[in-house]
């Protein structure tokens, strides 16, 4: 039996609209004030197929067919572009970009943080970002070579991010210029370390790399402007 080819197509087009960071409506809801964005999404043959919602509705993951679009979402770049256009904001201004991610620790064998950056987000977000071609005050590959920890690096031997992000794991302790951690102690054993990466750019910066922008999901970023401090989440 032949596939119907541009019933396919009709479907893959009736489906981009609904991307991640879209503000749908379910079907079911309709009536309501009942409204979610999409926050994960299963591609399956080319049509998200299973697409789950925030905050949590009862039936998801759901198709696309099964909700009504509120508002398209905005790429990371367009909602950045927008703020520092409607703030004034010059392309010198420096900008501080900021990740945190953390995790449940025993903290009393003095571990907490190795734990912590071994079981969080936040190494690997930060060699995404310095990786992304955005041009950083911190040049952190830079810095990885002058701490030998490039040495056993043989190109197209190993994925280079993943093998950045194990290295600094490894040796955490001497990337403190980018990476911080905090730890809340709930009781004399357990706790919360919070694990935050810093990096520094310039409004200009970032603006002039559109891709690097949209690959920041997580990141805030912070600057001044006359009326104070700002801080937009990516």
């Amino acid at each position: 039996m032949s596939r119907d080819y541009k019933a396919v197509f009709a479907k893959i087009e009736a489906a981009k609209p609904f991307k991640e960071g879209a503000k749908v409506t379910h079907k079911g809801d309709i009536g309501t004030d009942a409204e979610g964005t999409i926050y994960e999404i299963t591609v399956e043959q080319g049509v998200g197929a299973r697409i789950w919602l925030s905050p949590y509705r009862s039936g998801t993951p759901c198709s696309f067919e099964e909700l009504e679009l509120v508002s398209t979402a905005v790429s990371r770049y367009q909602k950045l572009s927008d703020a520092f256009d409607k703030l004034g904001v010059n392309p010198e201004t420096t900008v501080s970009l900021t990740y945190e991610d953390d995790v449940d620790v025993i903290h009393y064998t003095g571990e907490a943080e190795e734990t912590a950056v071994a079981e969080t987000g936040t190494v690997e977000a930060l060699v995404d970002a310095a990786r992304s071609g955005i041009k950083f005050q911190e040049d952190l590959i830079e810095d990885m070579r002058d701490q030998d920890h490039l040495e056993d690096y043989e190109r197209g031997d190993f994925d280079f991010e993943s093998y950045c992000t194990e290295k600094i794991v490894e040796n955490f302790y001497d990337y403190y210029d980018y990476i911080e951690c905090s730890t809340e102690q709930y009781d004399h054993k357990r706790g919360n370390t919070t694990v935050t990466a810093t990096l520094t750019s310039t409004a200009g910066c970032l603006l002039a790399n559109e891709n690097g922008v949209n690959g920041l999901g997580g990141w805030s970023v912070e600057f001044s402007t006359e009326n104070g401090n700002m801080t937009i989440e990516i």
